[in-house]
């Protein structure tokens, strides 16, 4: 019975560590990660025609397909980036599109420096580079940004962040670069109107440039969905990493309650400036590998871009990076897909949208996700209780070894209705362990092989138990009657104590 017990013990011990927020959270970020990494394998083997596409018989890939990757990489980024200040921060932000078009244009501009002017070759090293640059600038330009708007709360924050967009937007329409090589390696600039007259435009202005993909210098397509994955990867890292961090913590409490965490003595614009410049670093290195494979001009990047971005977010859910990642996937590819229908393509996506809305917000859903959390958290309390219940028996039962008993236990057995008194035993000496009033549900168990029923239970001067007491020792006798019943117990004894149960 004694092996049988630290079995039990140990069985609860681990699935009590098991069920803990940590352990969650780290499987959590662990199927993230492995999720992302295995989408990866599949359509990298299925962009490169390998056996896994065959042995699905996923079929050769078409055009139009490939040109998916490479951008959905990008706005997974991009998503996930805004998730940091939208989800975490709790701040409503709508100029992200500000931060991509500056990653967009200064990645033009440094790949095609290198590349052209400098002649690297290496495609890898190229874009590491070149998303760097654009991070770094976006960067500095969020920082700036941040500094007079953090300082304010809710839709001012979110009006003060299209304004910077709009701006930032405004400035690159008026923006004119060109590459020079002819005697030497320079760069030269032209604002507000396009005065170059040599070199090779990089870019013009309003007017659209061509992109550094398959228009450009660059044709390798896994190669760029390669690099593609590499930044999805350090994205969720510097995410994950952050929010996980004590600085994330401090994040997150701003979040929840400003005033709370001011009173504790919390930097709270410092914190939000730190989330709000990491995202628009992520952000520019976002737009950096979208100027790969996409031709974009300035206007493009406005208020419908950072809409669009934030419905990938909300729709994900806030705060949920796993889900920002399905949904943005999910609603990149489906307008592309949607095609087809021509004038009613938008239509079909905006129904499609407002059906996912409704159906994530639905209350009948919340109501069957709230009844199986419920059911986790009490199945979880339950196994809680039992193992704290074990703890004191097996601790009352290892004093009791080298002790005199010196209490009587009367009980009422439902069955009989009769009263057993247990024979009183010898006077304790001082020095002796005195065993506690209470005898916990599993002391009880185990005198009576795990099946006893209890009516009502008394202390030594026949003193009633109080009913919570009660309760808490009738429930752990009936967890360990379905213990035992459930033939786990068993196999544990079996395992550690030599065939014992």
């Amino acid at each position: 019975m004694q092996n049988n017990a630290s079995a039990l013990q140990e069985s609860v011990r681990r699935r009590s560590r098991a069920f803990s927020p940590k352990a969650r959270h780290i499987l959590y970020k662990s199927f993230t990660f492995l999720l992302v990494t295995l989408a990866f394998v599949i359509f990298y083997d299925w962009l490169c025609e390998g056996p896994v596409s065959g042995l699905f018989a996923m079929g050769k890939i078409s055009r139009s397909v490939k040109g998916y990757f490479v951008p959905v990489c990008a706005w997974v980024v991009a998503a996930v980036s805004l998730n940091l200040v939208v989800g975490f921060s709790g701040e409503l932000s709508l100029g992200h599109a500000g931060f991509m078009s500056i990653g967009y244009s200064t990645g033009i501009v440094v790949y095609n420096l290198l590349t052209k002017g400098y002649g690297w070759e290496n495609i890898y090293l190229s874009m590491a580079v070149t998303m760097l640059a654009a991070g770094l600038m976006a960067g500095i330009i969020g920082f700036l940004v941040g500094i007079p708007v953090l300082r304010l709360r809710g839709d001012y924050l979110a009006i003060v962040t299209l304004a910077c967009a709009e701006i930032i937007k405004s400035l690159l329409q008026c923006l004119y670069v060109s590459l020079d090589t002819t005697d030497g390696v320079r760069l030269l600039f032209a604002f507000p109107k396009n005065t170059l007259t040599g070199g090779t435009a990089l870019l013009k202005g309003p007017t659209a440039s061509a992109p550094i993909g398959t228009k450009g210098t660059t044709t390798d397509l896994p190669a760029l969905y390669i690099i593609g994955f590499a930044l999805v990867i350090l994205t969720l890292f510097v995410v994950f990493n952050l929010t996980d961090s004590r600085t994330g913590r401090a994040i997150k409490s701003t979040r929840d309650n400003r005033i709370a965490a001011e009173s504790m003595g919390i930097p709270v614009t410092r914190h939000k400036m730190i989330a709000f410049v990491t995202a628009a670093v992520l952000a520019g290195m976002a737009g950096a590998l979208l100027a790969n494979k996409s031709t974009y001009q300035p206007a493009n990047f406005n208020l419908d871009m950072s809409i669009m971005v934030l419905v990938y977010v909300v729709l994900g859910g806030l705060g949920n990076v796993l889900g920002t990642i399905f949904s943005t996937t999910a609603l990149y590819i489906l307008p592309e897909e949607l095609r087809f229908m021509k004038d009613y393509r938008m239509l079909v996506y905006a129904l499609v949208l407002i059906f996912a809305m409704v159906l994530s917000n639905n209350p009948v859903i919340k109501g069957w996700v709230t009844s199986i959390v419920s059911l986790v958290k009490r199945r979880r309390k339950s196994i809680n209780l039992f193992a704290e219940e074990s703890r004191n028996a097996f601790a009352a039962g290892d004093d009791a070894q080298g002790a005199n008993a010196r209490e009587v236990l009367v009980i009422e057995d439902a069955g009989e209705n009769e009263t057993a008194v247990q024979p009183e035993a010898a006077e304790p000496d001082s020095n002796q362990a005195e065993l506690p009033e209470e005898v916990p549900a599993e002391a009880l168990a185990a005198q009576a092989g795990g099946r006893l029923t209890l009516e009502r239970l008394y202390t030594a001067d026949g003193t009633p138990l109080d009913d919570e007491t009660q309760r808490r020792i009738e429930l752990g006798l009936m967890l360990y009657e379905a213990y035992v019943d459930s033939g786990k117990g068993k196999k544990k004894g079996k395992k550690k104590g030599g065939g014992k149960a």
